[in-house]
């Protein structure tokens, strides 16, 4: 069986000969051939087809966040990462709202990962307050 040219992510190759006509007759960058099934009058699917192709694209990646559980507006005021002591709070109120469905747990993992670098500045600016702090006694007790 002869295998049709190699071609780059999401276009169509030239010719195609040899290709299952159960299958789209495009290859992927791994040289497998492309598994889904092709659209009525060609051999490419709709991702591979140069004329649906984009739009193919654009409508998968659309489809991707259509389900998405976001914030409410009120859900988002309750949200508090500015307040280090608040952070446990906030953490488990998102949770509690992705394990009953109310939030997409791809939205409680990005707030959750946006308070672990909340937590991040307020250490270090914590840090740098203590470090002035000790610095400043030990100028002052030197000079003495």
């Amino acid at each position: 069986m002869k295998t049709p040219p190699r071609v780059k992510r999401h276009e169509a190759p030239e010719s195609s000969p040899g290709a299952p006509a159960s299958r789209c007759a495009a290859t992927t960058l791994d040289g497998t051939h492309c598994a889904a099934h092709p659209m009525r009058g060609t051999d490419l699917c709709a991702l591979h087809d140069p004329a649906t192709g984009q739009a193919a694209r654009i409508a998968g990646g659309r489809a991707r966040t259509a389900g998405l559980r976001f914030l409410s507006e009120e859900q988002a005021r309750e949200i508090k990462i500015s307040d280090p002591k608040a952070i446990p709070d906030t953490l488990q109120q998102l949770a509690r709202w992705a394990a009953t469905g109310q939030l997409d747990v791809r939205i409680m993992n990005a707030v959750t990962i946006a308070a672990g670098a909340a937590t991040r500045v307020a250490d270090t600016i914590d840090l740098a307050n203590r470090i002035e702090t000790l610095e400043a006694a030990l100028q002052h007790g030197g000079s003495r």
